[in-house]
């Protein structure tokens, strides 16, 4: 039976063998190319390390430099702004207390605004009474000197009765007054006193003396 079988199985176990063959050779040949190329890898790679190393140093160092340069920045440009919010504070609290201080200067000068225009009312009320006891005054003075003239005017017209009649034709009143004599060559003085009225009123009054005997005379006119 093997050997009848024996075609069938023989190659398959020559294909086995010189695959396991195969193998071995690459085995080998791969150990004498490690064995030949390893120390070449070995030393690229350590030489790689150490520029790695080396950049990451460098890159940690300019790191760790630009990290302090931007915290000086960062601290300075938070320093200015805590002085100019300092400052901000200092001015809105003095702006503040100036608001205030306006605040209260304005409600004083409101206080004087309103007491001095409560004094202006009460001095033009005053002011109007005052006026309108002056125009009832002045109008009681005006009927009093209104009546006074009409008073005066009527007595005028009563003392000027008798000589308005005769003024009225043109007449002249003529009154004489006769003096005792002054010496022997004299033997009287005629005093005659001239009224002229018009319309009532004296116009011209003149009076003259005049002796007897027609040697002196004066005049006297008022």
């Amino acid at each position: 039976m093997c050997a009848a079988n024996s075609t069938f199985c023989c190659p398959g176990r020559q294909e086995l063998r010189d695959l396991q063959v195969n193998m071995e050779n690459q085995q080998v040949q791969q150990v004498e190319v490690e064995a030949t190329v390893k120390p070449e890898l070995t030393a690229a790679l350590r030489d790689i390390r150490a520029q790695y190393e080396s950049i990451a140093a460098k890159n940690l160092q300019e790191a760790e430099e630009w990290y302090k340069s931007k915290y000086a920045d960062l601290s300075d440009a938070a320093n200015r702004n805590h002085e100019a919010l300092r400052q901000a504070k200092q001015e809105m609290n003095e702006s503040r207390r100036q608001i205030q201080s306006l605040t209260c200067e304005v409600d004083g000068l409101r206080g004087t605004n309103e007491a001095l225009l409560r004094q202006l009312r009460e001095l033009e009320e005053q002011f109007a009474l005052e006026a309108g006891g002056y125009q009832a005054g002045n109008a009681r003075l005006e009927e009093e000197l209104r009546q006074l003239k009409e008073e005066m005017a009527r007595h005028l017209r009563e003392i000027s009765v008798p000589i308005h009649s005769f003024a009225s034709f043109g007449i002249k009143t003529t009154l004489p007054e006769v003096e005792p004599p002054q010496d022997s060559h004299s033997r009287k003085m005629v005093l005659i006193k001239t009224i002229e009225t018009r319309d009532g009123e004296v116009v011209t009054e003149s009076q003259k003396e005049q002796r007897s005997e027609l040697d002196k005379s004066s005049t006297h006119s008022y």
